[in-house]
């Protein structure tokens, strides 16, 4: 795949980490798990007291129970902002726009649509680009250039999550079963952080030397909201020093949204998609 699509990929990779995963994960893992430690209302205020194995057990008991709050989650619309840096270029470009997820039986559907981008200290202005994945394909329409493209994820017969669909290619940090993140990360210890009148508890994971994702990241942070229980920033520092981060805003928990909307309208000025099959999709 070129440049440009895997530029589009990891865009709705990192945006999907927040929240689809933790219904998967949570789903699998409520039989699985047992002798799950009390639910921790809070982390220590000092660790100087907790040796390393001990704040290590609290962190992972807190992710634990972030699974569990959240396998009853079955729909998430919210405010979404998308901020890429380039520090070593001192660059950066802002996307604001709204983000949808529904859960369908066995699969899920997801919907971002940017409507602003702002490019270092410009102006914001008016840009639309929508993604929309439905389980088999993920399209990204592009109103600039007025262009499609489909990409395949899976066989028709075997659509997936979207949370299998980030799995492939981004950390699962909080979501995925605690002996992957301790595989994959070293857990550093979380700390609470006000910021206004909210409260958020920080985790801040290193990539392992032996990871999966050593060839592509370098560590991830994550900002759990604590009265809604639910991520709600996601930093991640590439190995070239890029920082990827996703903040969402005014999220909305389990309301109706209407089916129709992950629909997948092309003009038809586009004129003809370009359609990436799934064996070229998943080609390095």
């Amino acid at each position: 795949m070129n440049d440009r699509a895997m530029t589009y990929l990891r865009l709705v990779f990192i945006i999907i980490v927040f929240f689809s995963l933790m219904v998967s994960a949570a789903c699998r893992e409520s039989q699985a798990d047992h002798g799950i430690s009390p639910a921790m209302s809070s982390l220590p205020e000092s660790n100087k007291e907790i040796n390393i194995e001990e704040q290590s057990s609290r962190e992972l008991d807190y992710l634990k129970k972030l699974r569990q709050k959240t396998k009853q989650l079955e729909s998430f619309k919210c405010s979404i902002e998308y901020l890429s840096r380039q520090p070593l270029l001192e660059s950066q470009t802002l996307r604001k726009g709204e983000m949808y997820y529904r859960r369908f039986e066995e699969k899920s559907k997801l919907r971002i649509n940017f409507s602003t981008l702002q490019q270092d200290d410009y102006k914001e202005q008016k840009y639309r680009e929508e993604y929309i994945f439905d389980g088999v394909w993920l399209t990204h329409l592009d109103y600039q250039i007025e262009s499609a493209r489909l990409i395949q994820q899976a066989e028709p017969n075997e659509p997936v999550d979207a949370f299998e669909l980030a799995k492939r290619n981004f950390p699962m940090i909080g979501f995925s079963r605690i002996e992957d993140i301790t595989r994959e990360f070293e857990v550093g210890p979380a700390e609470e952080v006000k910021k206004g009148d909210k409260n958020y508890i920080k985790f801040h994971f290193n990539v392992k030397p032996d990871s999966r994702y050593k060839d592509e990241y370098k560590t991830v942070d994550l900002w759990i909201d604590k009265k809604l229980e639910l991520p709600s920033r996601i930093s991640a520092v590439t190995i070239e020093e890029d920082i990827y981060e996703i903040f969402l805003k005014d999220a909305q928990v389990n309301v109706v949204i209407d089916p129709r909307l992950f629909d997948v309208k092309i003009p038809k000025h586009f004129g003809q998609p370009e359609v990436i099959p799934f064996e070229k999709s998943k080609a390095p």
